[in-house]
């Protein structure tokens, strides 16, 4: 498969968009099909459900329309009654009495003849469709129940391997796969702390390692707390008549205090492995100059330019940067940190940097210049904006809609713009003609019995959470994988979650108020502690045959977890 036929951007757009498209929809209709689901009973199901859904909604509205006027009823003869009580005039309230009381009797007989028995028998037959929609939404789901076992975690990977066979996922991220990537790259997934894997796909393009990671970080950072009070105080003036009198006037006074707060946020990167260009590391920014031809763009690009051109004739220190003839690359690519031409013009040939150009100003089929891009020898690291909104740890495709047509567009949006972001993190090393090569040589062992790596185990952990969590937990939880041990039938290891608990405090401010008085202000605030947990748990593939006798837990990605 020649990948480099196209540009990045057109061939999605043009190409691969589709074929997604189509390999997706045929997907489903055969999970439809070999799941004997029968089309036009859900439609007609649906359609019953959705005019009892209807009929519901009309009573619903006739009912509380009742039941509104039957209260603005009631408060109009109140506020009517008082009115003749009290601000009618004497000589006229027997007149207004006489109107008053057949008026109210007229209205009673109304609410109690017909207005409250309609409320009652909208309300009875609002209970009858319920009950009526609950048992067809029942049988409907029934009938779609074959449906969900046809997705799995790998279903859209799957789906982009087909699209794209350069592209080979794996089942999850396993020992072997960071052995490979780690002895003959170089990587590895720095083992820190203060941050939990919560999602991972990885697998090889062109037998080359990748890995999608998604991780939550912590940091100990400061929340600020404030309360205000209200104080009143009597004050001296001259009116407008030059007498002195006193006037009653208020005052807020606001205090705040700053106290330690654990911070937590969410980061995905997605790191490559290649062994060309073995000595060249650089790294890129997203620029503020691609996708626009606007005059101010133009101005913006040729300064850009003339700043490079002076860094190029800079002999006083050791860059030896060279610009290349494509200036639009230099431009938008802005990667004049690098450190050795040589290899750098080995990896972005000119058809490599016209085609970087492109994805960089493409924002329709794509994304446009939203990555930032790290070169350290053999590993590549590129994090983007789009992939930072795309979750990697989605679990199999379910929904609770129940008209076919709508389950089957929601999974073709669903895995359309999972592809669309993972093929464009990727682009921008799809473009480069060397990492269109098969790789020489490539271990095979993994494909026979894969080991559960330590990483995947902290994503599957972080998965079902709740079951490792500190009691009293009332943050965020960082799990950390300690005494990994590989077993003859998957892997045991204690699972550590760090977490705080919360503690109510109240500190008191004293402010000077415009009374001349100190006043003491409450500020309320919580105290977070750091607590800790530990589970000794076992793991291992779903396709073992032996396996040891264990609680278990739960299943993700095609491993069992269960207590040890």
């Amino acid at each position: 498969m020649d990948l480099l036929a196209y540009d990045p951007a057109a061939g999605f757009a043009q190409v691969y968009k589709e074929q997604f498209a189509a390999a997706a929809d045929e997907f489903f209709e055969n999970a439809v099909r070999e799941g004997g689901i029968d089309a036009s009973l859900n439609e007609q199901l649906s359609s019953e459900l959705k005019k009892l859904r209807l009929q519901k909604e009309k009573k619903d509205g006739k009912c509380t329309g009742l039941i509104v006027l039957l209260v603005l009823l009631g408060i109009a003869l109140i506020v009517w009654g008082f009115w003749i009580g009290c601000s009618a005039p004497d000589d006229k309230k027997g007149m207004h009495w006489a109107v008053f009381i057949p008026v109210t009797c007229g209205i009673g007989a109304l609410a109690f003849f017909k207005i409250i028995p309609d409320i009652k028998k909208l309300s009875r037959q609002i209970t009858l469709l319920e009950k009526q929609i609950s048992e067809m939404y029942t049988r409907i789901r029934t009938l779609l129940e074959p449906l969900w076992s046809f997705f799995d975690w790998d279903t859209e990977t799957n789906l982009i391997s087909k699209v794209l066979p350069p592209f080979q996922f794996d089942k999850f991220l396993s020992l072997e796969r960071l052995w490979d990537f780690s002895s003959s790259f170089g990587f590895s997934l720095v083992d820190d702390p203060d941050t939990t894997l919560t999602g991972i796909h990885s697998g090889t393009f062109y037998g080359y390692p990748f890995v999608f990671v998604e991780e939550i970080v912590f940091s100990m950072g400061e929340k600020v707390w404030t309360n205000s009070i209200t104080i009143t105080y009597r004050e001296k003036t001259t009116n407008s008549e030059g007498k002195t009198v006193w006037v009653t006037r208020t005052q807020i006074l606001t205090a705040s205090i700053t106290r330690p707060c654990p911070e937590y946020h969410t980061r995905r990167n997605f790191f490559f492995g290649h062994d060309a260009a073995p000595n060249l590391s650089f790294s890129r920014s997203p620029s503020s100059l691609s996708g626009g031809d606007s005059f101010l763009n133009s101005l913006g690009k040729k300064y850009q330019l003339r700043k490079l051109r002076k860094f190029e004739q800079n002999l006083t220190d050791q860059s030896q940067y060279t610009m290349v003839a494509n200036h639009d690359f230099e431009v938008l690519f802005r990667s004049e940190n690098r450190d050795n031409e040589i290899e750098f013009r080995l990896l972005y040939t000119p058809l490599a940097q016209q085609y970087m150009v492109s994805l960089l100003n493409d924002r329709t089929a794509g994304y446009g210049d939203d990555f930032a891009y790290v070169k350290s020898n053999c590993v590549t690291r590129i994090c983007s904006a789009h992939l930072n909104e795309t979750s990697l740890t989605e679990g199999p495709f379910c929904t609770d809609k129940f008209e076919l047509k709508e389950i089957k567009k929601l999974f073709l949006e669903n895995s359309s713009a999972f592809f669309r972001s993972l093929y464009f993190t990727f682009a921008p090393l799809m473009l480069i003609p060397s990492y269109n090569e098969p790789r020489l040589h490539t271990d095979d062992s993994e494909a026979g019995c894969p080991t559960i790596s330590e990483c995947e185990l902290e994503g599957a952990v972080y998965y079902n959470k709740s079951y490792f969590e500190p009691e009293g937990s009332i943050t965020e939880t960082i799990f950390n994988i300690r005494n990994f041990n590989i077993l003859p039938n998957g892997v045991a290891a204690t699972i550590e979650g760090c977490s705080f608990s919360g503690r109510e405090r109240v500190e008191y401010v004293k402010k000077w108020g415009a009374d001349g008085k100190l006043h003491s202000i409450p500020v309320h605030w919580i105290e977070y502690i750091p607590i800790r947990s530990k589970t000794k748990i076992r793991a291992w593939r779903i396709e073992e045959t032996q396996v040891p006798a264990a609680k278990v837990l739960y299943s993700r990605r095609g491993i069992v977890i269960a207590r040890a």
